[in-house]
C-alpha cells in the first residue's frame, strides 16, 4: 500500500513538474512571440516613418524643384521683357537719331543752298560791275582815240596825243587788272562751290562750311569794292589832273600876254 502511495505521489509530482515545465515553456514562447511581434511592429513603424520621411523629402524636393522652375521661368520672362524693352528703346533712339541726322542734313543743304545763291548773286554783281567798267573804259578810249585823230599835227597837239596815249595805256592796264581779278574771283567762287558740294555729300560739320562760305563772300565783296574804288580813283585823278593842267596852262598864257 505504501508503495502505491509513493508511486502515486511520484506520478503527481512528475505531472506537476511536467505541467510547470509546459507552463514555463508556453510562457517563454508567448513572451518570445510578443517580443518578436513588438520588434516587428517597431521595425514596421520605423520603415513606415522612414518611408513617410522619404516621401516628405521627395515632396519637399519636388516642391523646391517646382519653385525653382517657376522662379527660373519668371526670371527668364523678366529678362525677356527687359531685353524687349531695351530693344524697343534702342530702336526708338535709332529712329530719333536718324530723324535728327536727317533734319540736320536738310538744314545743312538749305544753308549751303542759300550761301550758293548768295555767291551766284555776288558773281553776277561782279560781272555786271566789270562789264560796266569795261564799257566805260572802252568808251573813254574810243573817244580819246577819236579826239587824237581829230587833232592837228602841231607840236602842242603831239604832246596832247602822247598824254592821251599814255592815259589809254593806263586805262588798258586797269582793264586787264580788273579782268584778271574778276577771273580769279570767279574761279575761287567756283572752287568753293565745288568744295561745299563735296563737303555736303561727305556730311562734315556745317560750321566749317558756313565759315568758309562767309569768308569767301567777304573776300569777293572786298575785291569788288577795291576794284571799283581803284577804277574810280584812277579815272577821277586822270580827269582832274588833265583839267588842272589845262587851267594852269591857260593862266600862264594869259599872264604871258599881259
Amino acid at each position: 500500500m505504501l508503495v502505491v502511495v509513493v508511486v502515486l505521489v511520484v506520478e503527481v509530482v512528475v505531472v506537476v513538474v511536467v505541467v510547470v515545465v509546459v507552463v514555463v515553456v508556453v510562457v517563454v514562447v508567448v513572451v518570445n512571440v510578443v517580443v518578436v511581434m513588438s520588434v516587428e511592429e517597431e521595425e514596421e513603424e520605423k520603415e513606415e516613418e522612414e518611408k513617410k520621411g522619404k516621401d516628405e523629402d521627395e515632396e519637399e524636393k519636388e516642391k523646391e524643384e517646382e519653385q525653382e522652375q517657376e522662379q527660373e521661368q519668371e526670371e527668364q520672362e523678366q529678362e525677356q521683357e527687359e531685353e524687349e524693352q531695351e530693344q524697343a528703346e534702342e530702336e526708338q533712339e535709332e529712329q530719333e537719331q536718324e530723324q535728327q541726322e536727317e533734319e540736320n542734313y536738310w538744314k545743312l543743304v538749305v544753308a549751303v543752298a542759300v550761301v550758293v545763291v548768295i555767291e551766284v548773286v555776288v558773281v553776277v554783281v561782279v560781272v555786271v560791275v566789270v562789264v560796266v567798267v569795261v564799257v566805260v573804259v572802252v568808251v573813254e578810249v574810243v573817244a580819246a582815240a577819236v579826239k587824237v585823230d581829230s587833232l592837228e599835227t602841231s607840236s602842242y597837239d603831239a604832246t596832247i596825243k602822247k598824254k592821251i596815249k599814255k592815259r589809254n595805256t593806263a586805262i588798258g592796264s586797269i582793264v586787264i587788272v580788273v579782268v584778271v581779278v574778276v577771273v580769279v574771283v570767279v574761279v575761287v567762287v567756283v572752287v568753293v562751290v565745288v568744295v561745299v558740294v563735296v563737303v555736303v555729300l561727305v556730311t562734315v560739320a556745317e560750321v566749317v562750311i558756313v565759315v568758309v562760305e562767309v569768308v569767301v563772300v567777304v573776300v569777293v565783296v572786298v575785291v569788288v569794292v577795291v576794284v571799283v574804288v581803284v577804277v574810280v580813283v584812277v579815272d577821277v585823278v586822270g580827269r582832274g589832273g588833265g583839267r588842272w593842267r589845262k587851267r594852269r596852262r591857260g593862266r600862264s598864257s594869259c599872264t604871258s600876254l599881259h
